[in-house]
């Protein structure tokens, strides 16, 4: 699975929504009304599956799949 595909399955589990309702670009909060408990949990099951840290600092930027994505594949790349 790559790691598109696997970041969808792990925001739908956290969000108790199908993967096919997150789509590439659409915004967490006004598409999934997600609030920021949510956005800690999703951040720790993202950090944990990766074994990467996320600083806060970083959180407010990772507001759609796409970057989400995009942060994870750099950080994976300057492992």
């Amino acid at each position: 699975m790559d790691t598109k595909e696997r970041i969808r399955e792990i925001i739908a589990d956290q969000l108790g929504c199908t993967p096919s309702e997150i789509s590439d670009t659409g915004d967490f909060v006004v598409d999934l009304g997600t609030d920021p408990l949510d956005s800690v949990e999703i951040t720790m099951s993202i950090e944990e599956e990766y074994d990467i840290e996320i600083p806060d600092s970083d959180v407010m930027s990772l507001m759609n799949l796409k970057s989400v994505v995009d942060y994870v594949n750099t950080r994976l790349k300057n492992k």
